[in-house]
């Protein structure tokens, strides 16, 4: 991954975070006040710090590039563990999550918009960054399969922002921004994001058919009209081969950059424990995982905690996904007396599930979107359980709530 120029994944999300945060923390008129529950969340996420950190002292640095990496590595993990219990302390008082999706979705617009851009009127030297002549979007800024993440989630708080319009002009809005943030996320030619999505659309549909089965045929028909007008467009153009050529591992480029240096990563790190198995419980540290077949970064954010920090920070990491797991679930079973938070909860649950699969094909984002995930997950948990016991109709909602 090369060092970010237009699009910064890490800088969004976090800056974002903290806009929202303080800007919550600047309207209280309660006493600040951070719940117990947040702290085994954030002992879990100091292991996995620590575990970086223990490695980067005691590692010897080849150049000061791979050092800096390290380093920053480490930097945003502190600053999303800040974040994390700065959105904890007003987590009890967000009962209303219309202006976060709101916000997500213009986020998404204007993110789609540069994505076109660049994909259209970047040019980079190495062939491989190109299909078919186009760019794919995100290379050499960020990760493409990251962005191509990102615009997914942003396509879940736009669909959201659709589906709880009542308004005709405002629900044709949310589509046509449905609609650019997924061209924008075509211009990645990330096969990831694409099965991403597939899942999260398959995860949303039994999510709603078991929890809120009166929004599944809205969510159906939104998704079939997507798919036409997709359909449509592609056929106009002639850019079906172009549009699924990775996808269809159409070269050997393709695939040995797909499948076979994903692959070559687990090869090597089972060697690396068969040459010292101390490695198993130590980790091997960044400067060795960065030598290994995906180059840079390990493509999997699963295995990072284990290949870099070793048996304990993997076993963090995998306490935090399943908290995660179990957040969702109670904000979605709990949530069913708040329209917009119960729909919330579904779909960015579904939108995890399908991110979950991806993750275990991009460069690893240990403090970025699975953080993401796992912030939400313990806010709406967290502001579900405050819930009232009778149902609240979305139209009956203020914006007020959110501040207290």
């Amino acid at each position: 991954m090369g060092e970010s120029r237009l699009l910064s994944i890490d800088k969004i999300f976090k800056l974002a975070a903290f806009a929202l945060a303080f800007m919550i923390l600047l309207f209280q008129r309660k006493k600040l006040n951070i719940p117990r529950d947040i702290w085994i969340y954030i002992l879990a996420g100091t292991f996995i710090l620590f575990s970086f950190l223990i490695n980067y002292l005691v590692s010897a640095y080849p150049d000061d590039f791979i050092a800096f990496q390290a380093k920053k590595d480490i930097i945003r993990l502190a600053i999303i563990l800040l974040v994390f219990v700065l959105c904890a302390a007003v987590s009890s008082d967000t009962s209303d999550y219309r202006p976060f999706v709101y916000a997500f979705a213009i986020l998404g617009l204007l993110l789609g918009i540069l994505t076109i851009y660049n994909s259209f009127t970047g040019k980079f030297g190495e062939s491989w960054h190109y299909v078919d002549g186009y760019l794919r979007a995100g290379a050499k800024t960020t990760d493409s399969n990251l962005l191509g993440a990102v615009l997914n989630i942003a396509s879940v708080a736009v669909l959201i922002g659709c589906l709880i319009q009542n308004n005709l002009l405002s629900k044709i809005f949310f589509l046509s921004l449905l609609i650019i943030i997924q061209a924008a996320r075509f211009a990645t030619f990330s096969t990831g994001s694409l099965l991403s999505l597939v899942i999260t659309v398959i995860a949303a549909m039994c999510l709603l058919k078991k929890y809120h089965a009166e929004m599944l045929k809205p969510f159906l028909k939104i998704v079939l009209f997507v798919i036409f007008v997709f359909i449509i467009m592609i056929l106009r153009t002639g850019l079906s081969n172009t549009v699924f050529y990775r996808v269809l591992l159409s070269d050997d480029v393709v695939k040995g950059s797909s499948i076979d240096s994903r692959v070559g990563q687990y090869k090597e790190y089972i060697e690396y424990i068969k040459e010292k198995p101390a490695n198993l419980i130590l980790g091997i540290g960044s400067v060795n995982a960065r030598t290994m077949s995906t180059g840079g970064q390990i493509h999997n954010s699963y295995l990072r905690p284990l290949v870099e920090g070793g048996i304990v920070a993997f076993g963090c990491f995998l306490f935090l996904w399943w908290r995660c797991l179990k957040d969702f679930f109670f904000s979605i079973k709990t949530s069913q007396t708040n329209e917009v938070h119960h729909i919330v909860s579904i779909f960015f649950f579904a939108s995890f599930i399908g991110w979950s699969f991806q993750a275990g094909t991009v460069p690893s984002d240990i403090s970025t979107i699975q953080w993401f995930f796992f912030i939400l997950a313990y806010m709406l948990r967290h502001s579900a359980s405050t819930l009232p016991t009778s149902r609240v109709p979305r139209e009956q909602l203020s914006f007020r709530p959110v501040y207290g």
